[in-house]
């Protein structure tokens, strides 16, 4: 049985299924309107950003508040 298995072969297969996705079609109207459906998408997500970060900006505004008050101060102490 040792000998045997000396000389075995053994075949694997794996296989993937993927998934089909329909190309856009390559006209220029098709291609225009997938354009501006994704400059409009980008223009969204940025808003959504913005609005995730609004903490912070408040934060910076306040620090430059506080920041241009101090220098504004020392100028008049000179």
């Amino acid at each position: 049985m040792k000998d045997q298995v000396a000389f075995s072969t053994l075949n694997v297969n794996l296989y993937k299924d993927k998934e089909y996705i329909e190309q856009p079609k390559s006209g220029f109207l098709s291609r225009t309107k997938v354009s501006l459906n994704q400059g409009w998408q980008s223009i969204v997500d940025f808003t959504l950003w913005l609005l995730s970060i609004w903490p912070y900006l408040i934060i910076l505004f306040v620090g430059y508040l506080i920041i241009k008050r101090f220098i504004k101060i020392r100028r008049n102490k000179n």
